[in-house]
């Protein structure tokens, strides 16, 4: 017993309470839209009406969409975590810590792409369905939430087109 009498002492009472003198900052909350790449590649489009979301896939085969979110706040690191809910589903989802958000003009800043990760990894499951995409940003001065139905969409007959992909070869000829 007096071995763990230091450990106790260290852990306090179970009536101790915080100190009142310290004044825990409040993070504005700020709007942010969700969107996704422009036409460039470099900036910000926000989402079509339709909230379609192109699933694309990655060379190991992963399954992802790569949404964007503008933030009505400065270009600061924010951490970012995300889910995605199917009807009928469990909502499943990740945390990237530190997003580095880059600046927008109008005193507004925008994500990269967030990768989300589909999974099963079987477009099948996901193609045209609608899902509830939910994104949060947070920093110790500012925080939004934003949540869009969208449409899970593959509309790229290079990535899926039944069991395999089929690219059209632009002209070129194989032989």
């Amino acid at each position: 017993m007096h071995r763990l009498l230091p450990a106790l002492l260290l852990l306090g009472c179970p009536g101790d309470t915080p100190d009142e003198t310290v004044d825990a900052q409040v993070a504005a909350q700020v709007d942010c839209q969700l969107g996704i790449a422009d036409g460039d590649g470099d900036g910000f489009s926000a989402m079509d009406a339709d909230g379609a979301l192109e699933m694309l896939q990655g060379f190991q085969g992963f399954l992802v969409v790569l949404p964007r979110v503008r933030v009505e706040a400065p270009a600061e690191p924010m951490d970012l975590s995300f889910s995605v809910e199917l009807a009928g589903e469990a909502p499943f989802g990740g945390v990237q810590l530190a997003t580095p958000l880059f600046e927008a003009g109008d005193g507004g800043s925008v994500t990269d792409d967030i990768v989300v990760f589909l999974t099963p990894t079987d477009i099948s499951h996901f193609k045209d369905r609608p899902a509830t995409l939910s994104v949060r940003l947070d920093s110790a001065a500012h925080t939004c939430l934003v949540q869009r139905e969208v449409l899970l969409v593959d509309r790229d007959v290079c990535v899926h087109a039944g069991d395999d992909p089929v690219c059209p070869d632009a002209g070129v000829d194989g032989g």
